[in-house]
């Protein structure tokens, strides 16, 4: 099979194999070209909620025949009080691949450290080295990945919060609403029904009257 197409059936499988790492957050994911000798292709969350769990897949393919020495892999978390090294191990090591051949690693560890309180700000930095040999001569290879956030809340649980909170709010201003309405219907009642009352009273008075003067002709009569 071409390089150009085992490359992409290689990209293919990697991401069929995503749901099945069940990453925190969306992946993201990192192709790097080592002399085209072999291509790196590191899938990994630019976010993760603090105290879950990271993981990271690496699909190393070669282009060329090469024998892996060693393939390090370190995440760190930085933070104000320092740095703790959360992962830090050899994934591939004395590994002959030929050309067309690859091989995939999941690593996973928790986004955490031991201490009373969780660290402010705190995000994950991603370092690794590669040394290997091609075309009967040794190689190394170095890499640092930009910061990883590690907040305390993800961005889908402040954007779920706040949709809630929005949510909320416009039912308040709903009721509130609604509360200003009866308030102006019982005002209008109210008036409708001092007018009544008014009515009943002088209803109640003429009452009175017509009853005296009926009295007062009958007494005329007998």
């Amino acid at each position: 099979m071409p390089a150009g197409k085992l490359w992409a059936a290689a990209v293919a499988l990697a991401l069929l194999l995503l749901p099945a790492l069940a990453f925190a957050q969306t992946p993201t994911p990192l192709v790097l070209n080592l002399d085209r000798d072999l291509k790196i292709l590191v899938i990994y969350p630019l976010e993760v909620k603090y105290g879950s769990t990271v993981r990271a897949l690496f699909d190393i393919t070669a282009m060329d025949n090469v024998t892996i020495s060693k393939m390090w892999v370190r995440f760190v978390l930085v933070h104000e009080g320092g740095a703790a090294v959360l992962y830090d191990r050899a994934i591939v090591e004395n590994k002959v691949l030929p050309a067309g051949h690859q091989v995939q690693v999941v690593v996973s560890f928790q986004a955490a450290v031991p201490q009373p309180r969780p660290p402010v700000e705190p995000f994950l930095e991603l370092y690794m080295t590669v040394e290997y040999a091609a075309d009967n001569r040794t190689k190394f290879f170095e890499y640092k990945s930009a910061p990883i956030l590690v907040p305390r809340a993800t961005y889908e649980e402040l954007s779920s919060a706040l949709a809630a909170a929005q949510q909320k709010a416009a039912l308040a201003d709903r009721l509130a609403q609604r509360v200003r309405e009866l308030e102006l219907k019982l005002a209008n009642e109210s008036g409708k029904c001092a007018v009544l009352s008014e009515q009943l009273r002088n209803l109640s008075t003429e009452w009175s009257a017509l009853k005296e003067k009926v009295g007062g002709l009958q007494a005329e009569n007998s």
